[in-house]
């Protein structure tokens, strides 16, 4: 399990725990039954969507939006 890392500061410190004694047959193990126990509890991992193309629909618009009718003495 080498995973890249663009930045050594990302990198895990050699007297970590779990580094010292890396046993990468019991992580992939415990990876298998951690994944087990969420797909028999029905846990499924959320896909990341893209949002709403219109902008309006954005929480930067609408913060603006709420300050400009603050501004305007509107309901906030």
């Amino acid at each position: 399990m080498d995973l890249q890392r663009k930045n050594p500061i990302h990198s895990p410190c050699p007297d970590m725990a779990g580094v010292v004694n890396f046993d990468e047959e019991l992580t992939l193990k415990r990876l298998a039954g951690v994944l087990a126990l969420r797909e028999s509890l029905g846990l499924k991992k959320r896909k990341q969507t893209p949002g709403c193309k219109d902008f309006r629909y954005s929480r930067k618009f609408q913060t603006m939006a709420r300050r400009a009718a603050i501004l305007r003495g509107g309901a906030a």
